[in-house]
């Protein structure tokens, strides 16, 4: 199955925001930014939107997963999956909804 993993626009601001406090100084960098928003980005690919410990949050509607990243680093995200078809292999995406320091965020 083939896997992409995305940022919703209404969390880019919240992406940029988490960037820019991992690229301070003393302890971060642009390059440690970088590094581990591939990394996020690679773990949700690799497993396939199934991090472990994530959770799933049952809203209705605003139904997602919550996944706690680092120790202060919190992720919300939704899975959509398209079946395979024809000469179309099965696909997922994983859109990341929300970064915020905290689990309500």
């Amino acid at each position: 199955m083939t896997v992409v993993v995305k940022i919703h626009e209404l969390a880019a601001e919240a992406l940029d925001a988490w960037m820019t406090r991992h690229s301070q100084p003393p302890t971060g960098s642009r390059e440690m930014a970088k590094l581990l928003k591939a990394e996020l980005f690679a773990e949700l690919a690799r497993t396939e939107g199934k991090p472990e410990k994530s959770k799933w949050i049952d809203a209705g509607d605003l139904s997602h997963f919550r996944w706690q990243f680092s120790a202060d680093t919190w992720v919300r995200f939704v899975i959509h999956d398209q079946p395979a078809r024809w000469f179309r292999p099965a696909s997922r995406k994983v859109i990341i909804t929300s970064i915020s320091d905290s689990a309500d965020g």
